[in-house]
Formats: C-alpha cells, sequence, structure tokens
C-alpha cells in the first residue's frame, strides 16, 4: 500500500512536471508575471506572496511557464505530504497514507502546482496551518473516533508555526481569512478550544496572523478599501439566483468527481455528529470544513455566475480528508458487493479524471470541451505580433506600442513582447469583473496611460498594434467595440485575422484581430 500510494505519487509529480513545461499560460498566470516585474507590498486583488513566488522562479529558470510554475510545483508537492502529517495523529499510520492516497485521486487536490496560481500555496499554508493549530490543541484532546488520548505536549512551538504560517497564508489571499476564522470559531464554541486562551501560544499565534495582515491592509486603506469591496461586493449579485445554488453544487461534485464528493458530504455529517457527540478533533476539522463548505454553499445563490469559481471552497475538503479512509471503509463493510465495489471505484473515478485531465493539457488529444480553452492563443497572437511589429513605424529608442483590449491578451503579450513594445490595455469588461482594472491604473497602462502616450508622441506619427480576442467581446457589441479601440488614433487599418482551434466550451476556436494605428 504504501509503495503503490509512493509511487503514484511520484507519477503525480513527474505528469505535473511535465504539463507545466510545456503548457502555455492563460490569463491569470501572465497576470501574476506582470505583478512580479513590478513587486509591490500588495496588488489590487491579491496580496504579494504570489508574485513573489512567480519572480523567485523566473529568476531562476528564465520567464518560462517552468520558471513562472516552477515554486508552484513544489507548492503542490509538498500538499500531499502536510496531508499525511496532519492525518497520522488523528487516524494513525495506516489510514494517514490511505489519507494521501485519497488526495492524489480528488483533482481539486491533485492537480495544484500545475497552475501558477494563488490557491496553491494558498492551499499548502491551509493544510500546515490546520496540522500546527491541531497540535497546538491536541493536549487532553481525544484520537480522532475512540477514547485514546494524543499528546500532552502544549508546546510553544505549535502556536509559532500556527502564527507564521497563518501570517504568510494572509499574504497569499484574502480568502485565507475564512482559515483564520475557523480557528477562531474553534477556541470560542467549544470547550476545550476556550481553555487555550490561557495559554500564551494563543497570543503569539495571533501577533503572526497581525504581520501577515500588514500589507492587505496597507494597501486597502492607500486605495480606499477597493479590495475588499470587490471581494464582498463586485463578485455577488444583487438578488439570489437558485440556479446559482444548483451551479454550486454541480461544480463542486465536478471539482472532487461525484463519487467522492458524495462520500466527503457523509464524512462531514459524520465528523459533525461526533463532535455534538464530544469529540474534540472532530470538532475542529467540522469547524475548519464547514467554515468553508457552509459559507460558499450558502453565498452560492449571490455570486455572480459569470465568474464564480469552483474551487473556492477547495480548503475545506482538506479538514474531511482524515474521516475519509474510514467513511469509506464503514460504507464497504457493510457486506454488499456492489458496496464494496463502490468503494474501488470511489478513488479510481477520481484518479481516472485526474489523468484524462493530464493528458488533454498536455497533448490535446482528447479534444475535452474547455479543459485546453484557457491556455491556447496567446502564444500564436504574440508571434503573429511580433510580426506585424516590423511594419510599424517606431519611437526614437526604438519600440513599439502594443494595445491589447484585455488584461488577459495584455499580459501575455507583455510577457513575450516586453523587451521590444510597450503594452497598454483598454477598459475590457473582463478587467473590471476580475478586479483587475484598478491595477491597470496603478500602473498607467490603462486607457488613460494610452492617452498620456498619445499626448507625448503626437509629433512623431508614431503608430501602435492593436490586438483584439475577438471571442472575449459580448455577442452583438463587436463594431461598438472596434469603434472605441479606433477612438485614440487618428488612422486604423486591419492587418489580419488570427484562429486558434480551442474547443472551448461555446467555441470551437479563438479569434484575433489585428490592427495598426497611428496615435492622435
Amino acid at each position: 500500500m504504501k509503495r503503490g500510494i509512493s509511487l503514484a505519487f511520484v507519477a503525480l509529480i513527474a505528469a505535473k512536471l511535465w504539463v507545466a513545461a510545456g503548457l502555455g499560460l492563460f490569463g491569470d498566470e501572465a497576470f501574476y508575471w506582470q505583478c512580479s516585474q513590478r513587486l509591490a507590498l500588495a496588488y489590487a486583488d491579491h496580496p504579494p506572496l504570489t508574485a513573489l513566488l512567480v519572480r523567485l522562479g523566473s529568476e531562476a529558470l528564465g520567464d518560462t511557464a517552468l520558471g513562472i510554475r516552477v515554486l508552484f510545483l513544489v507548492c503542490g508537492a509538498a500538499l500531499p505530504v502536510a496531508i499525511f502529517y496532519l492525518a497520522r495523529p488523528l487516524v494513525g499510520d495506516r489510514d494517514a497514507w490511505w489519507t494521501t492516497g485519497a488526495s492524489l485521486a480528488i483533482p481539486a487536490v491533485a492537480h495544484l502546482g500545475l497552475l501558477a496560481i494563488p490557491d496553491v500555496p494558498m492551499l499548502l499554508l491551509a493544510a500546515l496551518f490546520l496540522l500546527a493549530f491541531e497540535g497546538a490543541t491536541r493536549f487532553e484532546s481525544a484520537r480522532f473516533g475512540s477514547a485514546r488520548f494524543g499528546s500532552a505536549s502544549r508546546g510553544l512551538r505549535w502556536w509559532l508555526l500556527a502564527g507564521l504560517v497563518g501570517g504568510l497564508g494572509l499574504v497569499t489571499h484574502y480568502r485565507f481569512a475564512l482559515v483564520v476564522v475557523a480557528a477562531v470559531l474553534y477556541l470560542v464554541l467549544t470547550r476545550r478550544g476556550r481553555k487555550q486562551w490561557r495559554h500564551a501560544g494563543v497570543w503569539w499565534m495571533f501577533a503572526g496572523w497581525t504581520v501577515g495582515l500588514v500589507p492587505a491592509v496597507v494597501y486597502n486603506l492607500r486605495h480606499a478599501f477597493t479590495p475588499l469591496r470587490y471581494y464582498l461586493e463586485g463578485r455577488h449579485g444583487s438578488s439570489p439566483q437558485l440556479d446559482n445554488l444548483l451551479e454550486h453544487v454541480a461544480g463542486q461534485a465536478l471539482l472532487v468527481t461525484p463519487l467522492l464528493y458524495v462520500f466527503l458530504i457523509v464524512a462531514l455529517v459524520r465528523i459533525t455528529c461526533l463532535a455534538l457527540a464530544g469529540d474534540d478533533r472532530a470538532a475542529l476539522l467540522a469547524t475548519f470544513a464547514w467554515t468553508h463548505l457552509g459559507l460558499f454553499f450558502l453565498a452560492s445563490p449571490f455570486e455572480d455566475s459569470r465568474i464564480a469559481t469552483v474551487h473556492w471552497p477547495a480548503p475545506g475538503y482538506l479538514a474531511l480528508l482524515p474521516s475519509l479512509p474510514m467513511t469509506l471503509r464503514g460504507f464497504g463493510e457493510r457486506g454488499a458487493s456492489w458496496r464494496r465495489f463502490t468503494v474501488l471505484a470511489t478513488p479510481a473515478l477520481g484518479a481516472l479524471v485526474m489523468v484524462l485531465v493530464l493528458i488533454e493539457l498536455g497533448t490535446g488529444w482528447l479534444r475535452l470541451a474547455g479543459v485546453r480553452e484557457p491556455f491556447v492563443g496567446y502564444a500564436e497572437a504574440s508571434a503573429r505580433s511580433l510580426q506585424y511589429l516590423s511594419q510599424l513605424r517606431l519611437s526614437a529608442e526604438g519600440r513599439s506600442i502594443i494595445v491589447a483590449d484585455n488584461y488577459k491578451l495584455g499580459a501575455n503579450l507583455e510577457l513575450a513582447l516586453h523587451e521590444t513594445a510597450d503594452i497598454f490595455v483598454l477598459d475590457h469588461h473582463k478587467n473590471r469583473q476580475h478586479g483587475r482594472a484598478p491595477q491597470l491604473v496603478t500602473w498607467g497602462i490603462d486607457e488613460q496611460g494610452l492617452r498620456r502616450q498619445t499626448a507625448q508622441e503626437r509629433q512623431a506619427a508614431r503608430e501602435a498594434l492593436i490586438v483584439i480576442e475577438v471571442t472575449q467581446i459580448r455577442t452583438g457589441t463587436h463594431d461598438a467595440w472596434v469603434a472605441h479601440a479606433s477612438s485614440f488614433f487618428t488612422s486604423f487599418e486591419q492587418l489580419g485575422e488570427l484562429r486558434v482551434p480551442s474547443f472551448g466550451k461555446r467555441k470551437k476556436e479563438k479569434i484575433f484581430w489585428f490592427y495598426r494605428g497611428t496615435l492622435r
């Protein structure tokens, strides 16, 4: 069993390394690269750790897909290890191995590290925090699901680790605040949790959190709480929609695969019952699970379905993983052969889905709708842009101007062409939906920045390349959007069109239009 899980772990790391090295960046990854080239205390939609990890990786391996992703691959590889050490004091060595094996079969967890996104270090830090917090509060705690007792150590080191990891988590993403909230709820709502307030380590933990909050607090104070208002208001609709709730449940089932989703919910019910019966370790895990899964379930009817993301509740599943082997075993031991088959099929189905996703991301052979769509087209658009740049009149410094119509395209173009061109981005609705518009303003590469550049270049008749990602334009607004793009130029001439197969959810290809314009 241990050998098989270890081999699966190594194979998964190798597969993710292969995919990450060859798969093009999608828009958000390129945007984080942009942030890494402009290091700051925080950014418009996230704290600084993601940009710092991208910067360190690209400094080591260059501005390549692997360089940008390498430290996220390390975080993804460390997550199953953290899950093992989290589970071992709760369920013993044998079930800890099974818990680790299950984490390799749950797509929501197993895919982490493929992409340079904040969720990768955030989930690793959530697992490490849960490990440290469980260790810090273990004194006189019953062993999970039994009457035996764990370590009586109340070592300060666990509280310090919880403070350090919690602080790093708060420097990673605003959603990590839910991990902190869950810890406070445990300390307030449970009998053993309330006893912990007398330990000095709790206050050291709070001190670590406070340090971690500094970048986000300072940035929000300086920018009229724009990031906070975006997360609390900008990503939500004004009235509840039942369809959004159904989409949320369906999305979660797809994220972890349907059978695993059912058993994880059963595990949640099981540890909740144990918690109500007085099992403190179950209470701790249930608090963390309910804080994430319950909150996003209740909030789902109010979420903007255009930008709601299924991976948001993922940290809640980490707290359920230690009880998953017991839940599966309890179901399979009830005699009927179909039950045993279901227990075997549950992780097998998750592993199969993960294998298919890796094959599709790495090769595109399966042509699964939507899997490769976010990653394709930008490399081709950058290469075509480079060809067209040779036709433009340049500045005295020999640099070109490229105007992209949305932040994802602009970030990818800057990544590929930053040595020869200055990139500006139009006020696309996607910029506002995803909270990136304020950051473009801060950097001076938004429409106002383009107008300032136009004023400086007025006497030079300098030309710019305009790239429009047609498949990102709202239906029926193509002409109006092109007219808006042309308003910055005295002349506006179409150079060509690029079509890239994408096998997307709605469209089988991505379309880009290229124009040449003379600055006003």
